[in-house]
């Protein structure tokens, strides 16, 4: 299995789309490349959206990791800045490289799918056309796992941030807790706007998953992460969905 960095390299390419459809698809690809001799095949392809699942299907509920893959930079780069820091074009990238990580190692239950989606950056139309792909074709969504970078959680140095969690359950919710107490990390109810809203409306369980980062994420000079941090965010991803997994087979 790749290393974390060597997938970011190949997935820190450009995705534009114009809101209606993908115009540049390089990112796609590459995770198409990514994923061609794993256990994952391309479940979906829509004009804004590419959604995954596994061979190992059974048709339980499913748990759903939402990554948005549009970006806005002219230019895409990652470098080490020792000191466990690491500088790039992570927005989103560099989720994306850790889902991807997740994926190729096998540590995620057959009842995990993984949405690729553009148009976040501008009205998530991309997030509105996964839900009207999978309610039409009567997939039981349990749980939507949005991932993201985000500003909070820098200063503090916490390994990740749970951000707009919506429409689930006080005992799922507890759960969740004392699966993360272990670890620093910070907690914001009400974020700044992301995929999680178009989940959210569509009345299905969601909260976003963030990587902290300092600096402008939009801008072509990049921002700063934690490497060192990276694989905690990794663990705790891979955790949090094996957790809300077991919990949809159970309900």
């Amino acid at each position: 299995m790749p290393q974390l960095d060597k997938i970011f390299q190949q997935v820190n390419v450009p995705c534009k789309d114009n809101g209606s459809e993908f115009l540049v698809s390089d990112k796609l690809d590459a995770v198409a490349h990514l994923l061609a001799n794993s256990r994952y095949s391309l479940k979906y392809s829509g004009a804004l959206s590419r959604i995954y699942s596994s061979a190992d299907y059974d048709g339980s509920p499913i748990v759903l990791i939402s990554v948005h893959v549009d970006d806005v930079y002219n230019t895409y780069f990652l470098r080490d800045l020792g000191q466990g820091l690491w500088q790039g074009t992570f927005d989103n990238s560099l989720s994306a490289a850790c889902v991807l990580h997740e994926m190729l190692g096998e540590h995620l239950p057959a009842n995990v799918w993984v949405a690729l989606t553009g148009d976040e950056e501008v009205h998530s139309n991309g997030a509105k056309e996964v839900c009207e792909i999978l309610t039409a074709d009567g997939i039981n969504i349990a749980q939507v796992v949005v991932t993201e970078v985000t500003h909070a959680g820098w200063q503090d140095q916490c390994a990740f941030v749970v951000e707009n969690d919506r429409n689930m359950s006080l005992g799922k919710g507890w759960e969740m807790l004392g699966l993360l107490s272990e670890h620093r990390f910070a907690y914001l109810h009400d974020a700044e706007p992301d995929e999680s809203e178009i989940y959210a409306g569509a009345g299905l369980s969601v909260l976003t998953l963030s990587i902290p980062v300092e600096g402008d994420m939009h801008s072509d000079e990049g921002c700063c992460v934690r490497q060192e941090l990276l694989p905690t965010y990794c663990e705790v991803l891979r955790n949090l969905v094996n957790l809300f997994a077991e919990i949809a087979e159970e309900e």
